[in-house]
């Protein structure tokens, strides 16, 4: 699994980076909503998440949409935020990735 986080984090150099204080569902969710074409276009498509801790305790996260046949990221972002809503970092729990479904 990390080797697939490593990759799909690596391929979000140059991504725009979206900075919030707070980190939400709801924003991780209505951004999917707007892309649900691009979801269901292909099965192979997989919306994710990926959390990163940073050293000074603000998180990444980095959202998109990969296809796991091609290994081609097709969207995505990268958030910064000082903290992360309950809701998402109840998600992100036990686990770096998350797929959405």
């Amino acid at each position: 699994m990390f080797g697939m986080i490593g990759t799909l984090i690596s391929l979000f150099v140059g991504a725009a980076v979206i900075y919030a204080a707070v980190l939400t569902v709801n924003a991780v969710i209505n951004w999917f909503k707007s892309r649900a074409s691009l979801v269901n276009s292909d099965a192979d498509n997989i919306a994710f998440t990926i959390r990163e801790k940073l050293n000074n305790g603000d998180y990444s996260l980095y959202q998109g949409i990969f296809n796991q046949r091609t290994n081609t990221l097709l969207d995505g972002q990268k958030m910064v935020g000082d903290q992360m809503d309950s809701e998402l970092a109840n998600l992100h729990r036990t686990q770096e990735m998350v797929v959405y479904q």
